[in-house]
């Protein structure tokens, strides 16, 4: 299998009133946050362009289905996003105040989202198994069971990694991830990159 780069039709229109107010709100909470925990992992991506992004894999259909996941999702402003575009949406945060946090947030505005406290790595990944990346947890697995999916159901993923996890998240998912899924990826400056396992 491979990952071949994708070209998103992104629509640079401003953004619907409904996700302005969203964001006002998210923005504030993760400068809270920021000031209140430390959380050296925390880093919040550029969420206008994710949901433009989002925004273009959703509406050009080209994603199998519109079940989506969040590797690492944070405050799950990027979760809430995905689900106000119309995807099913589960995040997986290994953090607990983290995803207690994403909660309140997606209670507040009514925006059906799982949370799954857990790690995204299965305990079973061979790219794991030289100990190179100890900063990634794969120690709990449980998450299979617990939320009754695995990683090749999802259609599409979405991650913000580290410069040094990215090759990394990409093995992962190349391994696990069905023909098909996308895999967005959160980098520097304002870029998401699309790839589709083929």
């Amino acid at each position: 299998m491979s990952l071949v780069d994708v070209q998103l039709p992104i629509n640079q229109m401003p953004l619907p009133r409904d996700v302005r107010q969203f964001l006002k709100v998210a923005n504030r909470r993760v400068e809270r946050f920021s000031r209140e925990h430390n959380e050296p992992g925390f880093i919040p991506s550029d969420y206008p362009c994710v949901y433009r992004a989002l925004q273009a894999l959703m509406y050009s259909e080209m994603a199998t289905g519109n079940l989506f996941c969040e590797w690492g999702s944070g405050l799950g402003i990027v979760c809430c996003l995905a689900s106000m575009l119309g995807f099913d949406t589960v995040g997986i945060e290994n953090v607990e105040e983290l995803v207690e946090e994403a909660e309140k947030l997606a209670e507040r505005f009514e925006v059906p989202v799982e949370y799954i406290q857990d790690s995204f790595i299965p305990p079973d990944a061979p790219v794991l198994q030289d100990d190179l990346y100890p900063w990634l947890d794969a120690s709990a697995g449980e998450l299979e069971e617990r939320m009754d999916l695995s990683i090749e159901d999802f259609n599409v993923i979405y991650v913000y990694p580290w410069p040094d996890e990215e090759q990394i998240v990409a093995d992962l998912f190349d391994h696990y991830a069905s023909e098909g899924t996308f895999l967005l990826t959160y980098h520097s400056l304002g870029e998401v990159r699309a790839r589709r396992k083929e």
